[in-house]
């Protein structure tokens, strides 16, 4: 499996450690690694790691690519892919970011080849279509220039963890992935422990980044925060420093009283996260502007019976509305959705332990490791048996 691994900054990090555990009582497994991380990854107990420079020369019965749109994460891999087809996981649907570092921009001729290539057209194509602005700054249209056709093509089998990104490849490639959720194991936790001056607590969990829209959540939370009793929680990966930076100087300005409802806790072990994890009510886990990707949160969230408020994404929207309430990505309209989510949510208590229950019931019967895990076991034997017919042929 070629992959980062913690404690490498990548939720596809900790998503391949798990996996890796999961399959080592099915397969004995390789972890395939960058050079420069091979000395500092933790694999599993029993789990082999080599340099992406001895990987090459190893010979597999497969090969497993967890590919994302990050270039420092997985260009390692990206040759391989094409040289040496396996499995690929694309845990990001739209790569328009990864080919944009790989080749020197989005104006050279190098990417609007990759483009021309990722139309299926033998045309010049047009200027590259935005989104508009996100905080000052305008956005391609990543879920319009997905840049990943030539990997597709390539593999010989490609899983993704959402409905709609299988949907959206087959429309345009011709390529059916198999569906695997990001498996979670549920949580059997008393979700009923409001009483008395109690106070819900939101949060928001996992990489500090721009398009996870801190900023914005910590914003909201305030204005409800004036006239409700709640608490909000900030913890993760400082991921980009500048939003980081951000955080801090709006909770450093705030008095005494709204301080104390925020807790920001950068980069926490596994073991502190939980905490953070079990102590949320609400976990607020937006995107925007997004490349596909099916957050870790969310799962991690549900399994604990949390309501999650997401972005109203294409992704998120084969989750269920009864635990996942939706907010607009219109910068118009963000803002004063998600205070009245989190108003609502602060309020009405019936429907916030409704959807806790719900949020239960949909990890237990989608999002379960076992199912990911014969999931993944089949895909594997599938390329197996491709493998060793092609070799015997």
């Amino acid at each position: 499996m070629w992959s980062p691994l913690p404690p490498q900054g990548s939720g596809i990090a900790d998503y391949s450690y798990r996996i890796l555990r999961l399959l080592s009582s099915h397969f004995s497994m390789v972890a395939v690694v960058a050079d420069s991380a091979c000395e500092v990854v933790q694999a599993p107990p029993g789990i082999e790691v080599v340099s992406a420079s001895v990987g090459r020369l190893l010979r597999f019965d497969a090969r497993i690519y967890q590919m994302g749109n990050h270039i420092g994460f997985h260009r390692f891999m990206f040759f391989d892919i094409l040289d040496q087809p396996g499995l690929l996981v694309l845990h990001d649907p739209s790569l328009f970011d990864f080919f944009s570092d790989l080749c020197g921009g989005v104006e050279s001729e190098v990417f609007r080849e990759e483009l021309r290539y990722d139309s299926g057209r033998n045309v010049s194509p047009g200027p590259v279509p935005s989104i508009g602005f996100v905080d000052g700054s305008e956005e391609p249209d990543r879920l319009g220039v997905l840049l990943c056709r030539r990997l597709v093509e390539t593999s010989r089998g490609v899983v993704v963890n959402s409905r709609w990104a299988a949907d959206t490849i087959a429309e345009r490639y011709g390529v059916a992935p198999r569906v695997v959720p990001i498996p979670s194991r549920p949580v059997s936790l008393p979700r009923s422990r409001w009483g008395g001056s109690a106070r819900p607590v939101f949060g928001v969990l996992g990489g500090i980044a721009r398009h996870k829209r801190p900023v914005q959540v910590v914003r909201a939370f305030l204005e409800l925060q004036r006239d409700r009793e709640c608490a909000l929680t900030v913890a993760g990966r400082a991921d980009e420093h500048e939003v980081v930076a951000q955080l801090d100087d709006l909770i450093g300005s705030l008095d005494a009283g709204p301080r104390s409802a925020v807790h920001f806790v950068l980069d926490p072990d596994t073991e502190q996260f939980e905490a953070e994890l079990r102590a949320c009510d609400v976990v607020v886990c937006l995107r925007w502007p997004t490349a596909g990707e099916m957050s870790a949160i969310v799962p991690a969230a549900l399994s604990h019976g949390c309501l999650v408020l997401v972005s109203d994404i294409p992704q998120f929207r084969e989750l269920p509305d009864s635990c996942c309430w939706r907010v607009p990505t219109d910068p118009q309209l963000e803002h004063s959705a998600l205070v009245a989510l989190m108003r609502r949510a602060t309020d009405d208590r019936a429907a916030l332990e409704t959807a806790s229950e719900a949020a239960l019931q949909y990890s237990h019967d989608k999002l379960r490791p076992d199912s990911a895990e014969a999931a993944y076991v089949a895909a594997i034997s599938d390329l197996v048996s491709h493998e060793v017919g092609s070799r015997d042929m």
